[in-house]
């Protein structure tokens, strides 16, 4: 669990990393939000060379305690080098809320992180998250996203592709009904020659 460590952009937590050196806050006004509003959520350090086999599954429910109100989550995924995960987030909830994640992703050289999202939220939820991610050299980032609820749901996936032979892989679904609005947005960046994406 991360500690609420206030408005700050950049914030310090157990080994000296920080939240906020992926995600960018400006032009982005709800990462920034999340940035100034978040309490809780999830760091996962996964070591150089450590493969986890089983999915790491994150839920994320809003219940009627939330009625009316943020929801900000705040996650910071780690991998290091030649590491590999696979991390499934679920978004569910019957209160008419905001819901604000923003997510975190540092891939190592050689690292491969599976992740997927998947939101099932009330008629009442408006849903505006993030994904933010950073690759080293020959890195491997597959996202998966899965919309099938919300009055609004709007998802950004944003990744930096700052390593020679990295490649990210993005896919996702949304089925709206009714007047439900749902969206998604990609910001691929290729810093380097020799980068590869298929969305």
């Amino acid at each position: 669990e991360l500690e609420d460590a206030g408005p700050s952009i950049a914030m310090e937590i157990e080994d000296g990393t920080a939240l906020g050196r992926v995600a960018e806050h400006v032009g982005a006004p709800m990462t920034a939000l999340n940035t100034a509003v978040w309490n809780d959520g999830l760091q996962l350090i996964v070591p150089d060379d450590v493969r986890i086999e089983q999915p790491i599954e994150l839920h994320f429910l809003v219940d009627s305690a939330a009625e009316r109100s943020l929801v900000a989550p705040r996650n910071l995924i780690q991998l290091g080098k030649n590491a590999s995960a696979t991390v499934i987030e679920f978004f569910a909830g019957e209160a008419s809320a905001l819901v604000a994640p923003v997510t975190e992703v540092e891939c190592a050289e050689q690292a491969e992180l599976r992740h997927w999202k998947v939101m099932r939220e009330s008629d009442g939820t408006r849903h505006y998250g993030s994904t933010h991610v950073r690759q080293a050299a020959e890195s491997r980032y597959q996202s998966r996203e899965f919309a099938f609820g919300g009055a609004t749901v709007r998802r950004e996936v944003h990744v930096d592709l700052a390593g020679t032979g990295a490649h990210c892989d993005i896919t996702s679904l949304v089925m709206a009904t009714g007047s439900e609005r749902m969206d998604n947005r990609t910001r691929i960046a290729h810093r380097v020659p020799g980068c590869t994406t298929d969305e």
